[in-house]
């Protein structure tokens, strides 16, 4: 049986167990020891095969690397090999350009940080790459299927509504935003509408637009195909196993709006949570012995499949995997030399979470947007850092290794 047939029978159906269990008992009861050997044995691979299917996968993390628990353990900089003077520098810079935090994190200890860890901020489009790796949970549990279409699944917006040529971009054109779909959306900067292309320019799959109708999309889509809030999904596969430690559902909430029927999905989330999840993906979606994330959608979601040079970014920012911004072909982001296989989640702000694979390094920057611009306030304005001049703190932290 495969095993998102066990999820969606077991995990969900535990009084279907517990009268299965019961009618056993009675048949033990009713019949020879032989027979009790038997279905002693045949319960044993069943609770193993359903404990397996409700998501307690094992899995072998990099020896090297450690989880943090209900907090994060520390380590000595200098006697890690890193040059304190240089980590000192990085602070006095982070506070001159403007920084809220930054997290340095090597083989999962922290190595330094700077500013308030514990405090919530929007994380602006960091936002997409939670729900990157939520789909690739979902897939798992075998309820999303990336081939299905628009159209199959029912998917349309408000007036002038989707064309069937429109209806016709997968659920995978979405995560790589390459939908062909350009509807206006919510949440969309300025400049992402100013380089919006006209209606029906390029068919599903050909063309990559950093497309936030794609990615809010992705978001009703979600919701409809595991019958679950995706912030209570968020919650239950992975601020819970991570223990995330700022983490409440009561500080998440959906925006709408006139524009479009598919709502924003804003997540409120602190400095030391995001780090969590970027030692998630460090460890190729494993955490303590378990796998969260299918170590193959890790591999799968941060691969390279689109130039970001574009009417949006006109030097690029790497490449665009499915919700992840990804250096590759020695294309990194603004100010770096990072190696080939870095990937990032990155917001307004800029929010970071950057995962270096090949130094074990996770590293996040936070901007105090939430301060400046409190959620329900929509009429302020929201002074961002220079992203280069960020780029520039991250790569400061990075080269401070000797």
């Amino acid at each position: 049986m495969p095993k998102y047939c066990l999820r969606s029978t077991i995990c969900a159906g535990t009084d279907g167990v517990r009268y299965a269990l019961q009618r056993s008992l009675f048949i033990v009861m009713s019949h020879s020891f032989q027979t009790f050997i038997k279905i002693c044995c045949s319960w044993i691979l069943f609770l193993v095969a359903a404990l397996v299917a409700c998501g307690l996968d094992t899995c072998t993390a990099d020896a090297k690397y450690s989880f943090p628990q209900k907090s994060w353990e520390r380590v000595d900089p200098a006697a890690a090999g890193w040059s304190v003077p240089e980590l000192q520098a990085a602070k006095e810079y982070g506070k001159a350009i403007g920084s809220m935090s930054w997290m340095l994190i090597e083989n999962g200890k922290v190595v330094d940080s700077y500013g308030p860890l514990d405090i919530l901020n929007s994380l602006h489009s960091a936002r997409k790459s939670f729900m990157s790796a939520m789909y690739g949970q979902a897939i798992a549990d075998g309820t999303i299927d990336l081939s299905k279409t628009m159209a199959d699944l029912g998917i349309d917006d408000n007036d002038p509504k989707l064309t069937p040529e429109e209806k016709q971009a997968t659920i995978r054109d979405l995560l790589m935003a390459r939908s062909g779909v350009y509807h206006v959306a919510l949440g969309e900067a300025p400049e992402m509408a100013a380089a919006r292309p006209q209606r029906h320019s390029h068919p599903h799959g050909t063309f990559w637009y950093y497309n936030n109708w794609d990615f809010n999309t992705l978001g009703s889509i979600f919701n409809q195909l595991t019958k679950k809030s995706l912030y209570e999904f968020l919650n239950d596969r992975i601020a819970v196993p991570l223990q995330m430690e700022d983490f409440k559902l009561s500080d998440q909430q959906y925006e709408d709006g006139p524009e479009s029927i598919h709502k924003y999905y804003n997540i409120e989330m602190s400095a030391r949570d995001m780090a969590r999840f970027g030692q998630l993906f460090l460890n190729n979606g494993c955490w303590n012995g378990r796998q969260i994330v299918p170590a193959a959608w890790v591999k799968e979601s941060t691969a390279p499949y689109s130039d970001t040079v574009s009417n949006f970014i006109p030097d690029g920012n790497g490449y665009y995997g499915y919700l992840w911004w990804v250096v590759a072909h020695n294309k990194s982001f603004p100010n770096t030399s990072l190696p080939d296989g870095s990937y990032a989640a990155l917001g307004a702000g800029p929010q970071i979470i950057l995962v270096i694979p090949k130094r074990g390094l996770v590293l996040v920057h936070r901007t105090a947007t939430d301060s400046a611009c409190p959620q329900d306030n929509k009429d302020c304005d929201i002074h961002y850092l220079s992203d280069s001049k960020v780029f520039t703190l991250m790569e400061m932290l990075v080269q401070a290794k000797k």
